[in-house]
């Protein structure tokens, strides 16, 4: 018996070789699992931070357009991807105009960036039709991993027009 009992002491070559494997796999699942959630994570904050953007864009637009006397159309780029709007205020001129991929906005103070650095506008378009402005505005954020893509539209009657 003295025999048996030492031979039963400590792990066999397979048994080491099976147990690493198992530990290998699971290992692999974890890191795929985390990997999978990073990126996961990653385009949802990339589409939130466009969608905000966007909003932002729009809802600053239309806020000015909407309390605007009247619309330069002179001054103003319709129906072009790069288009700019000019407005006509009650101390001014005021215009939201793309240029390398960022919108500004200038009140003849000088132009300010309307858009943060991480995300580009590839299309800011103006159409009017009689008193209405249409604004399509189409954004992107690109990456190293991946590109996330957003367009919206709006469309504003300024006040000055309905009264």
């Amino acid at each position: 018996m003295n025999k048996s009992s030492e031979q039963s002491k400590g792990f066999t070559l397979v048994e080491l070789l099976v147990y690493m494997s198992v530990v290998v796999l699971a290992v692999t699942v974890f890191m795929n699992f985390v990997i999978e959630v990073t990126k996961h994570a990653t385009v949802a904050e990339a589409k939130q931070e466009i969608q905000q953007s966007a909003r932002f864009l729009l809802s600053r637009m239309s806020q000015n357009i909407r309390t605007a006397a009247s619309i330069d159309s002179g001054n103003s780029s319709f129906d072009i991807d790069q288009g700019k709007l000019t407005l006509l205020q009650n101390g001014g001129a005021e215009s939201f105009y793309l240029q390398d991929n960022v919108v500004y906005y200038d009140d003849a103070s000088g132009p300010v960036s309307l858009t943060g650095d991480k995300v580009r506008v590839t299309r800011l378009r103006f159409q009017q039709a009689d008193d209405t402005i249409f604004i399509n505005l189409a954004m992107e954020r690109d990456s190293s991993t991946m590109t996330e893509q957003t367009e919206l539209s709006s469309t504003i009657v300024p006040r000055a027009a309905i009264y």
